[in-house]
């Protein structure tokens, strides 16, 4: 499939202001890239990776193992196993909301808290267009695929949480490749088009609206879509 590589401008999409500080509660967005002051001063250090496929390195192995364990060790049925990756499909989508509305746009008010948050997220919302801030490291992801993992552990037990893991992993591959390639990328496939124009509407319309990523069904159901 063919695709012209573009940056999102943010020129004339929306309003810009003067940076006095980058906890700043003023509008803000830059097609530029965080200045070096700030990302040294701001952004943790190790909490993203500047490789577009280095996360693949790590996660599609573990998608693998996960998946070959299912099957061949565990015996997992390909009926059982398919069950509990639509069953993670259908969580991711939840979860993704979810995350992104009440923890990514958390508000915090003491300075570590500020510092983290606009570490994870808020950056990325005043500088859409620096890739450095597109793909958090596995050193942050990892861990959370732990505690996941051992969450559901206790829900699903030790032989179908690895299935419904596998699947859990294969959503954060594609959602890491979609928000990357949103961001750099035009493909003419009509469903990442609407996905794009769902994304680039909550960063450029409305922060508040299009929480979604992946999916657009919990903005519908929870009012929060923007069309």
């Amino acid at each position: 499939m063919r695709s012209k590589k573009m940056k999102y401008h943010t020129e004339n999409k929306a309003p810009a202001a003067k940076k006095a500080t980058s906890h700043s509660n003023a509008p803000f967005v830059s097609h530029k890239e965080v200045p070096a002051e700030i990302y040294d001063k701001e952004i943790f250090a190790n909490m993203y990776t500047t490789n577009p496929v280095g996360y693949l390195y790590f996660y599609v192995p573990l998608f693998l193992v996960l998946t070959i364990y299912s099957l061949a060790v565990l015996a997992i049925s390909i009926f059982t196993y398919f069950a509990y990756v639509a069953a993670a499909i259908g969580f991711w989508t939840v979860f993704e909301y979810v995350m992104h509305r009440y923890f990514f746009h958390w508000q915090p008010t003491n300075k570590w808290g500020k510092q983290f948050i606009y570490s994870l997220h808020k950056a990325h919302h005043e500088y859409p267009n620096d890739n450095r801030l597109l793909l958090v490291s596995w050193l942050l992801s990892f861990p959370s695929f732990l505690m996941l993992y051992g969450l559901f552990y206790v829900l699903l037990g030790s032989v179908n949480v690895n299935p419904f893991m596998a699947g859990m992993v294969a959503c954060y591959i594609a959602y890491d490749w979609l928000h990357y390639a949103s961001h750099n990328y035009n493909f003419k496939n009509s469903l990442f088009q609407k996905l794009k124009r769902h994304h680039m509407m909550h960063h450029f319309q409305d922060k508040e609206k299009n929480y979604g990523f992946t999916s657009t069904l919990w903005d519908k159901i929870l009012n929060t879509f923007l069309k």
